[in-house]
């Protein structure tokens, strides 16, 4: 069950980045064994009463029995979630007098079962809580080893930080004074950024500043990235306030529509006016969605057609595609065009399959899901070569490569080699259990290694990410095979020029980045889309998250069921407290809090299914999809929600009379253009001796610990500590060297100093970027700056020193001295001064 325990581990550390005091769960491990001993022992007592008493066939088959039998065999899931409405025995033994010692047993187990289903919910994911807290320091060393801050630490970061220091502190670090805050999308705020926002926004207000806020809580529809429209609701309505401004503050209603025609508004209103009416969402109105009104901001009448479809289970027949395609062909016969069509999902797999069948139909389409450029099978390869180059290791990246698009048309090209798509696959198969996949295709194809792979192999680590990718594209003729994706190659060299732009200039850092962010069934991240021509002719594929905020003439909206999971990691909120647990709605203890968790799932997706209806100016088709399932016409029709909410029918009016556009054409991800002789400066071989570099690393990250002559003793201790990174050293023969080194007569004066003066590893910016100095020691007069080198002197230490002293002594105003430590040599050599 690796998937499933690494998944819901990973869940949980990034849901709880979201609420400022963490998860709130302890150990009950001991409290459930002991009442699992107590449940256990009264389902004995109780099955040797009915076996005494002969009671087994009189005694219903549900229910108590059932429960017994669960107890006996530890499936305490089952005995949680069995109904508690049935009498235990059938009614004409209701007089007898063994019934009031069952009656009895019946309502103390279920009184124990209550008291044990809320420890065994808590409980439930305390394991994973618990591996996951045991990994943090493993977690954390490896970040600050890597020089990685997770995107979802940040808030938790900066609650600490909060913590410990006060506004005036704040101020001086952030290096000015903010005192009007303007927040967009206030909806969307998670409870972590609104306790980092709310002491900056309350002291900004006491000196006179301003906050101003916008925002929809019925567009709230990030709950799944546990954001909380709550907090605009607490806020509008007072119940929040700040002290120095109380209830003196000033609420908007922005009722304008400028997008939509009125007879698309009246629907939804419509729609919105009849769920509130349901006994299920009759207290659903947190979030705004039963009171609101509006004013049409447009002079248009809106059309709306709205239907559900069945489909029969296990056919083949997709009604839907059908209802889609008709309605496309339908727009355009009218005088639409391709691009005033805007095609809406609810996630990402179904937009892909709406996308299959407009390719099969030859409908032009523009999917949002397809504009990133990780989805396109070149840069799929590219990033496959780059992974094996970055972990020689990585067979399955080699290969994938090797048997992909980029490496067949080369062979296919390259007569020469005698080599073709079949020869590398069988050769790959017949070395499936080798460990270095590399070195057997090395001896086998040795041209082919020499010619493409032994340069990039050889500078990976040396040449910056930007020229290594631009000689992959020149090696393997990328960009004259593929010229189509030039605009997604352009992209990918765009993101690593930005990267190495904030200092991100290793192969490892660009890899993890385009790992780290992860698209999720709603969304797909945009800083890896293509821009988008606008006078492309396509229908727009997207989904409904992406749509937020976006428009279109045409909007065809397809609805499926969504399926709630009752079994699911859940988390639980009470006030400033998160408890994650087990919920299922069949546990009658917990009902109320399932139904909390639920309550705001559903309002997320009733705010997602409002956004949906909302984003069309003309024309909204609503096709809904349910199940046919083939049995009586009473039990025929099966719809689930939101398919159930759909208000079926034709409403307002069409726009007559339309005249047909002439779309101009265009190429979609092109608009960059990429030079087919992308030219690499190398280093010569003599400087890219892979071997001194990582010994140089492993030096350094040895040295970022030792602050003053006190921590020479754990030198060996931090040597066998990194040496997991640097397998192919010997731990004791480096810390000797460090050791030799610090203890020389050049070295030593600049450890024989007060702890408090040593900064290691101190970052600075300047107009240039980010700079990192190995050592700063402060003085009362004066600052030494300490560069530790291995290997012989080059001028560029010279310039780099110049730029360090710059940056420094503009911040401090001190003098400022600069000196190389080389460690082999054990000498110091001062090299500037300002």
């Amino acid at each position: 069950p690796y998937d499933k325990i690494f998944k819901n581990i990973r869940n949980l550390y990034t849901k709880e980045a979201h609420f400022p005091l963490g998860f709130q769960n302890r150990d009950r491990g001991k409290e459930w064994e002991e009442k699992k001993r107590e449940l256990k022992s009264l389902g004995k007592e109780i099955k040797d009463f009915i076996e005494k008493n002969n009671l087994s066939d009189v005694l219903s088959k549900d229910g108590l029995q059932k429960m017994i039998a669960d107890l006996e065999s530890d499936d305490f899931e089952n005995f949680f979630t069995r109904g508690e409405g049935r009498n235990p025995y059938k009614k004409e033994y209701k007089d007898k007098p063994w019934t009031k010692t069952i009656d009895y047993y019946w309502e103390l187990l279920k009184e124990k079962r209550r008291e044990a289903v809320k420890v065994y919910s808590e409980n439930f994911f305390y394991p994973y809580i618990k591996v996951l807290k045991s990994f943090e320091d493993k977690i954390e060393f490896v970040k600050k080893s890597d020089e990685v801050v997770f995107i979802e630490d940040i808030p938790k970061i900066i609650y600490s930080k909060l913590e410990e220091l006060n506004i005036p502190d704040i101020y001086i670090r952030l290096g000015s004074r903010l005192y009007h805050y303007f927040i967009d999308e206030f909806q969307d705020t998670s409870p972590i950024q609104w306790e980092n926002l709310k002491p900056l926004i309350e002291n900004s207000l006491a000196s006179g500043g301003s906050l101003y806020v916008v925002g929809d809580t019925k567009q709230a529809i990030y709950g799944f990235r546990d954001t909380d429209y709550r907090i605009m609701k607490r806020l509008y309505d007072k119940k929040e306030t700040f002290p120095c401004v109380g209830e003196n503050h000033k609420k908007d209603n922005l009722l304008i529509n400028y997008r939509s025609g009125k007879g698309i508004l009246q629907y939804v209103k419509d729609v919105f006016d009849e769920i509130k009416k349901r006994k299920d969402y009759e207290d659903f109105d947190d979030s705004g969605l039963y009171n609101w009104d509006y004013k049409v901001g447009k002079d248009l009448e809106g059309y709306v057609c709205a239907k559900v479809v069945y489909n029969k289970k296990d056919s083949e027949d997709v009604i839907e595609r059908e209802e889609i395609l008709n309605i496309i062909n339908y727009c355009i016969e009218r005088g639409y065009s391709y691009n005033d069509i805007t095609i809406l999902a609810h996630k990402n797999k179904q937009i892909v399959e709406i996308s299959s069948w407009l390719n099969q139909a030859e409908i032009p389409f523009l999917s949002y899901s397809s504009l990133d450029i990780r989805k396109r099978r070149v840069i799929k390869e590219i990033l496959s070569l780059l992974r094996f180059l970055d972990s020689p290791r990585d067979n399955l990246s080699f290969s994938m490569f090797l048997i992909g698009d980029i490496f067949s048309t080369l062979l296919e090209k390259q007569k020469i080699y005698n080599v073709d798509s079949k020869k590398i696959k069988d050769f790959i198969f017949n070395n499936k259990k080798t460990t270095f996949l590399y070195k057997e295709f090395e001896k086998s194809f040795p041209n082919l290694w020499d010619d493409y792979f032994d340069e990039p192999f050889k500078y990976v680590g040396y040449l910056p990410v930007y020229k290594l990718l631009c000689s992959v594209i020149n090696l393997f003729n990328i960009k004259k095979n593929f010229d189509d994706e030039s605009g997604a190659i352009a992209k990918l060299l765009e993101i690593v020029k930005d990267l190495e732009g904030k200092g991100k200039n290793s192969l490892k850092e660009l890899l993890d980045f385009i790992d780290s962010k992860d698209e999720d069934e709603y969304e797909s991240s945009s800083i890896f889309e293509l821009s988008i021509p606008e006078n492309y002719d396509g229908v727009k594929l997207m989904t409904v998250h992406k749509a937020k905020g976006l428009s279109a003439k045409v909007v065809i909206y397809l609805v499926y069921g969504a399926r709630q999971k009752n079994d699911t990691l859940k988390v639980y909120e009470e006030g400033d407290k998160a408890t994650v647990m087990k919920l299922n709605k069949s546990y009658k203890a917990l009902e109320d809090k399932y139904n909390a968790v639920i309550k705001k799932q559903m309002i997320n997706d009733l705010n997602s299914f409002y956004v949906g209806l909302t984003r069309a100016e003309e024309e909204l088709y609503v096709i809904g999809v349910g199940e046919d399932k083939g049995k009586s016409e009473d039990d025929r029709f099966a719809k689930s929600f939101p398919v159930d909410l759909i208000k079926e029918g034709e409403f307002g009016k069409k726009i007559e009379g339309l005249t047909k556009r002439k779309s101009e054409e265009s190429q979609i991800g092109l608009g960059i253009n990429i030079s087919n002789n992308l030219t690499v400066q190398t280093q010569s071989p003599s400087k890219l001796n892979i071997e001194e570099k990582r010994r140089g690393e492993y030096i350094h990250l040895i040295l970022s610990e030792i602050y003053n002559i006190d921590d020479f003793a754990k030198i060996n201790e931090l040597a066998s500590k990194y040496s997991i990174f640097y397998p192919e050293f010997t731990p004791d023969e480096i810390a000797e060297l460090i050791r030799d080194f610090l203890k020389s007569s050049d070295v030593m004066p600049f450890f024989n100093v007060d702890k408090t003066q040593v900064f290691l590893e101190k970052s600075f910016v300047d107009d240039n970027g980010m700079i990192r100095v190995d050592r700063l020691i402060i003085q009362k007069d004066e600052i030494q700056i300490i560069d530790f080198k291995t290997g012989e002197m080059e001028d560029d230490y010279k310039k780099q020193l110049e730029r360090y002293a710059k940056a420094v002594k503009d911040i401090y105003g001190k003098k400022v001295f600069c000196f190389i430590l080389y460690i082999d040599k054990k000498e110091a050599i001062e090299v500037y001064e300002c």
